[in-house]
């Protein structure tokens, strides 16, 4: 199990590390923790997490969806 956040803990030890260290590099986790709470801020990093560039993620993994999604008439 992995903590991503502890409210603004910053915490290391030799068996965990809270912010998760890779948060900035995962768009997987970045995305969706941006539209759950769009203000919520990297204790470490000060920035809030919609604002990491998820482009210069490791993995590109995912994308947000547009609110309106077009559909095919058959």
């Amino acid at each position: 199990m992995d903590i991503l956040f502890y409210n603004d803990l910053v915490y290391s030890d030799s068996i965990i590390t809270i912010p998760h260290k890779g948060i900035a590099n995962r768009d997987f986790v970045l995305v969706p923790l941006c539209e759950i709470d769009s203000s919520l801020i990297h204790p470490e990093l000060k920035q809030k997490i919609c604002d990491i560039n998820v482009a210069d993620s490791e993995k590109c993994i995912i994308r947000k969806l547009p609110d309106k999604l077009e559909t095919e008439e058959n």
